[in-house]
């Protein structure tokens, strides 16, 4: 096996490893510790959904992990992204089952994936990437808490410090990959909400879980 081919079993069996460690943190930081977002909405708690999630993690995780060892190799660029998508996932799962981004999860993987940027950029010597990284994290931030401000029940604080978040780690590989991110989300979610709408399972005034589209604007623009 090549170095390549090992960086990705690795990160492949770390993203298995990983699923059922943040099905309970999904568990814990969700429908019993609340912390100042709005309240959950617990949808199911068995523990049959318990492994299903445990198991539904892994596999995303293992598959999204390996994919970003093959998109960037052992860089440094590889570990902060490793990082982003275990919590990025983990709060799009939240957001799915409990209509929540915790900050318990959101703030240590902001937190983390920054400082690891910061390594990245002292040893590449890209301090200009990582400032493009910092103002794209902010601008993203500063948008969302209008939009926060304006519609609060549309966009969520949570849904505000995400989009911080991904503006800076997506927005380390350029701009035009941080608006991507945002578009892709905001199409993801009209897209859907059309289709909710067409078939009568929502209303107008029904919340959708807008970290999920986010989460997925964000992994295409930095993998697809």
């Amino acid at each position: 096996m090549t170095t390549s081919d090992w960086t990705i079993l690795v990160a492949v069996l770390a993203g298995v490893a990983l699923g059922p460690v943040l099905s309970l943190a999904v568990e814990q930081a969700t429908p019993h510790r609340p912390d100042g977002d709005a309240a959950p909405i617990k949808r199911s708690g068995c523990r049959g959904s318990r492994a299903w999630r445990a198991v539904g993690l892994s596999i995303v995780l293992a598959g999204l992990e390996g994919w970003a060892a093959q998109r960037f190799g052992r860089t440094w660029s590889l570990p902060p992204i490793a990082v982003f998508l275990a919590g990025l996932i983990t709060l799009a799962w939240c957001d799915g089952e409990y209509y929540r981004l915790p900050t318990r999860i959101l703030r240590p993987t902001t937190v983390v994936s920054g400082a690891l940027l910061l390594v990245a950029a002292g040893v590449t010597s890209e301090w200009s990437r990582l400032g493009v990284a910092a103002a794209c994290g902010a601008v993203a931030f500063a948008v969302f808490f209008v939009m926060n401000l304006v519609n609060p029940k549309g966009i969520a604080f949570g849904d505000v410090r995400l989009a911080g978040m991904i503006g800076l780690v997506v927005g380390w590989h350029g701009v035009t990959r941080a608006l991507d991110a945002f578009v892709i989300a905001s199409i993801a979610g009209a897209l859907v909400a059309i289709v909710l709408l067409a078939t009568r399972r929502v209303r107008l005034d029904s919340p959708l879980p807008y970290g999920v589209f986010l989460a997925t604007g964000a992994v295409l623009a930095l993998l697809w």
